[in-house]
């Protein structure tokens, strides 16, 4: 049993494949687009607010951030674009 999630571009190309396959295991795929779930500023304020909350408290934890001086952005892309970090970057002046 598992659930891949393939999160577009990010993810890489995706050969394709037989659906019949994910029967062995009871597996499935998805590819979310946020926008499919948050459609309106209402509801997508509510959630992040949530999501913020939820960090504060430590009920979601960030393992690291990858921090940057705005001076060294291209090499802050460079390792976006080598897979050198997950998450995003903090640029900071």
């Amino acid at each position: 049993m598992g659930h891949l999630v393939n999160f577009g571009p990010s993810s890489g190309p995706v050969e394709p494949f037989a659906p019949s396959l994910l029967a062995a295991g009871s597996f499935s795929v998805t590819r979310p687009i946020l926008f499919h779930y948050i459609s309106d500023p209402e509801r997508l304020l509510h959630c992040a607010n949530l999501m913020f909350d939820a960090l504060s408290r430590k009920v979601i934890r960030v393992e690291s951030i990858a921090d940057y001086s705005l001076a060294d952005a291209a090499r802050a892309h460079e390792d976006l674009e080598a897979r050198r970090m997950t998450g995003s970057p903090v640029l900071r002046p």
